[in-house]
């Protein structure tokens, strides 16, 4: 037999569901600066630049999917990068992450941007992901 026919769904939850565009004060939110930090952008180099970083460091980068970025871009990294990833490594690299100071400053700021911004927006408690993924892409 085939499955039923999905249930409909009420205006309420369509109306929830439908996509909205919002500004918000960026200078409260420092989200791009927190997460400058994670990444290890030297003092007065944008996100939007770190793709042109032409020198890698020896040591591995705090944040693991910045080494998987720079891989997937084609970018030769160096040997002492090879710690970071592979069987029984990943769970280190990313409590080294979890443990660190940028990261926390960056998980907290991410929280109260949520409860200030995103919470009045929808008006009604809600679950949202935590940490959030983090995904760099590189041209």
């Amino acid at each position: 037999l085939p499955p039923p026919p999905p249930a409909a769904v009420p205006d309420t939850v369509n109306a929830k569901r439908a996509e909205i565009v919002f500004e918000y004060d960026t200078g409260a939110h420092q989200l791009a600066d927190l997460i400058s930090h994670v990444l290890e952008c030297a003092s007065e180099e944008p996100l939007s630049k770190l793709h042109l970083r032409t020198i890698l460091p020896d040591d591995p980068p705090l944040c693991p999917t910045l080494h998987h970025a720079f891989r997937l871009a084609g970018r030769k990294v160096p040997k002492s990068w090879r710690a970071v990833m592979g069987t029984g490594r990943n769970r280190r690299i990313i409590a080294r992450l979890v443990a660190s100071e940028p990261y926390k400053r960056w998980l907290k700021g991410y929280d109260n941007w949520v409860r200030t911004v995103i919470l009045p927006l929808i008006g009604e408690s809600f679950y949202y992901q935590r940490p959030p993924t983090l995904r760099i892409a590189m041209p």
